[in-house]
């Protein structure tokens, strides 16, 4: 292909064109081809003093390509030769150049020098991207459907849930007697560990009965699906046992005298149970 006029648009002239006179102001002309960038930004496609005269186009003008394959904006550097500039718009239709990340200098999370345009990486004091290397950040961040983490054989599971904490209830032997305790509860994905005091004790009673009951229920996020049973280091008028624990469906936790879950605490004797971690699903 070859330059033509009848798609050259000029933007300074007498009649039509918003700027009149020898370049006092700066226009941009246009010109559109079906030729390719490269080719028309060859020297010697377009003719020299292509208006025929000297009162459409100065240097210092910029002229429009729109090709076939690309849009560059050209300064005019001279008309006979016409020589144009650079592409202003760049090599991809953009003046701006991305570079690599880099450690950042300050709050902004990007820094701009002329064209260059560069991203700052995420660190514990600045703003920034986060990348595939090592990085530390501060501030507290929420991630409302989970994180996975890597396995070795495995497929990654959400892990979509985490608390801490504190469940405070009494716990009753007899209907006159009970005895204050604070749980410390953690749930982290689906499993919950509950730690108890270091002692829950009541005075002596007449009858006291086959197990510590908790007044209040567990939170309905933190108990298990099926009851719960473990082994707990009971005192049965000071005299210790391997009683159980049970924590309930419900959210109830019991602690028995003994195994067989029938055997009621002494009378009259001061009972006790200690500080007992127990660990479950709620799968």
């Amino acid at each position: 292909m070859a330059f033509t006029l009848n798609t050259f648009q000029f933007c300074r002239g007498v009649a039509t064109a918003a700027i009149n006179g020898a370049g006092v102001g700066t226009v941009i002309h246009g010109y559109k081809s079906t030729d390719t960038n490269a080719t028309i930004v060859t020297a010697a496609y377009f003719p020299a003093n292509i208006d025929g005269a000297t009162d459409k186009i100065f240097v210092g003008d910029l002229l429009l390509v729109v090709s076939s394959d690309t849009v560059g904006l050209y300064k005019i550097t001279a008309l006979a030769p016409f020589t144009l500039g650079a592409n202003l718009l760049g090599n991809a239709g953009s003046p701006i150049i991305m570079t690599v990340p880099a450690a950042a200098t300050d709050a902004n999370g990007i820094t701009i020098s002329g064209t260059t345009v560069q991203l700052e990486i995420a660190d514990a004091t600045h703003p920034g991207i986060v990348t595939q290397f090592d990085q530390n950040f501060a501030g507290i961040k929420m991630f409302n459907s989970g994180v996975k983490f890597l396995t070795f054989g495995g497929t990654p599971t959400t892990l979509n849930y985490y608390e801490e904490a504190m469940h405070a209830t009494t716990f009753t032997l007899t209907a006159d007697t009970s005895a204050s305790a604070t749980l410390t509860i953690i749930r982290c994905g689906s499993q919950v560990n509950l730690m108890f005091p270091a002692t829950v004790t009541t005075p002596g009673q007449g009858a006291p009965g086959v197990a510590y009951i908790s007044n209040t229920a567990l939170p309905a996020r933190f108990r298990p699906i099926a009851d719960v049973i473990c082994f707990a280091q009971v005192s049965n008028g000071g005299v210790f046992n391997a009683g159980l624990m049970k924590v309930k469906s419900t959210g109830i936790i019991e602690v028995y005298n003994n195994a067989n879950l029938t055997t009621a605490y002494t009378a009259a004797q001061i009972n006790a149970f200690y500080s007992t971690p127990v660990t479950y699903s709620i799968l």
